[in-house]
């Protein structure tokens, strides 16, 4: 099944296709850029909050080590437990873990965050501050004991801290996916429309005005495109076939007027062969009506004639005589006697008789200016008329 599209979209400029597409792109292109922008500005401290709930996890350590250090060695936790408990307390408010506690008071982060802060203030920083202000009493074994469970549970807490960090920085570096894989369709999409709008549009005419033009080449006048939209490629078939038919015009005119030329050259033989033919059977035999009746019966044969005869006038007076005819003897004879031979001597140009119903009849006088020699009478077809060149040839 054919995919079918718009014939709006399909009609326009080829170019305005191409560039509609490189738009859609260069579109796509941009809003996938924007939304990574979008996602590394959210995720903007991320790697920093997380080195720093790391290090509250060190600090941790950190102080208990001081602590089990100086109860080993019977000495007395003073100046670097409270450095250490300093350090773990600016950790705790450091301000890449106040921007992610701001981004959602509401969330996993800050209630995992608020209850690291709660366990601190309320049960392990009170207990480490306690021992710090002992003094010069060695530790005994039962407050270390007690600080040692009271850590493992805080620890864990820390780490669940880093974990919420890690998996929101894990989830918005995710949230990534689905955009680039809208992004990659889209794209897909948009060069999949792209390149079937130009295989109709470009393609396939260009391969049609192709196979026209080896047609027209091998001589088949009555090629034609069928591509003649509102494109360019449109406008060119348009054009191809407005030319390929001014071709087949040109072209039939000149067969035309060749079998015209033709045809002429073919009576200009006939005409030239009848006349050869004439002369030397007249100048064999000047006084013989064989001849003449043979030259008779030639004219008829190339003017297309029902037949012919000639008569001429005696030197002296008396009726004109027919020297050779095709035709038989005079009908105005038959009809009238001798008398019809006044109506021929007074005829100075070709005229027809239209008394003959089947058959027409076209006197063509034979003289010059001082002299009438005779008559050549001729019988042509009813309806039918001597063309100029017969005229020429008689």
């Amino acid at each position: 099944m054919a995919l079918k599209l718009p014939r709006s979209l399909v009609r326009h400029s080829i170019l305005l296709v191409v560039a509609l597409a490189l738009v859609a792109l260069a579109l796509i292109g941009l809003a996938g850029m924007s939304a990574s922008v979008m996602v590394a500005e959210s995720m903007q401290g991320s790697a920093n909050a997380i080195n720093v709930a790391g290090s509250l996890r060190r600090l941790t350590y950190r102080v208990t080590a001081l602590v089990v250090t100086d109860a080993l060695s019977d000495g007395v936790p003073g100046e670097r437990v409270r450095e250490a408990i300093a350090d773990f307390e600016r950790d705790l408010a450091h301000p890449a873990l106040q921007r992610f506690l701001q981004r959602d008071p509401g969330g996993l982060f800050a209630a995992t965050y608020r209850g690291v802060e709660a366990a601190w203030r309320s049960s392990l920083r009170p207990r480490l501050e306690e021992t710090a202000r002992e003094g010069g009493a060695p530790l005994a074994r039962a407050n270390v004991e007690r600080l040692l469970v009271e850590i493992d549970p805080f620890v864990n807490q820390l780490d669940t801290l880093v974990t919420v960090l890690e998996q929101d920085t894990e989830a918005r570096i995710a949230g990534l996916r689905p955009i680039r894989a809208v992004a990659i369709a889209a794209v897909l999409v948009v060069i999949a429309v792209a390149l079937l709008l130009l295989h109709r549009s470009v393609h396939r005419p260009l391969m049609e005005l192709l196979r026209a033009a080896r047609e027209i080449a091998r001589g088949d006048l009555s090629a034609r495109v069928a591509h003649v939209g509102h494109d360019e490629l449109g406008r060119v078939g348009a054009t191809f076939n407005l030319m390929a038919s001014e071709m087949s015009r040109q072209y039939q005119t000149l067969e035309q007027r060749v079998a015209e030329k033709t045809a002429e050259l073919q009576r200009t033989n006939r005409s030239l062969e009848l006349l050869y033919h004439a002369i030397a059977r007249l100048y064999q035999t000047p006084t013989a009506p064989e001849a003449y009746e043979a030259t008779l019966r030639d004219i008829d044969q190339i003017a297309g004639l029902a037949g012919s005869f000639v008569c001429i006038e005696p030197r002296h007076d008396g009726p004109a005589a027919v020297i050779a005819s095709t035709l038989g003897a005079c009908p105005d004879r038959l009809a009238a006697g001798d008398a019809a031979c006044d109506a021929c001597r007074n005829a100075r140009t070709p005229s027809f008789d239209w008394s003959a119903r089947e058959t027409e009849l076209l006197r063509l006088p034979l003289r010059d200016r001082e002299h009438h020699y005779g008559m050549l009478r001729l019988s042509l077809p009813a309806g039918a008329r001597l063309e100029d060149w017969q005229f020429q040839l008689l």
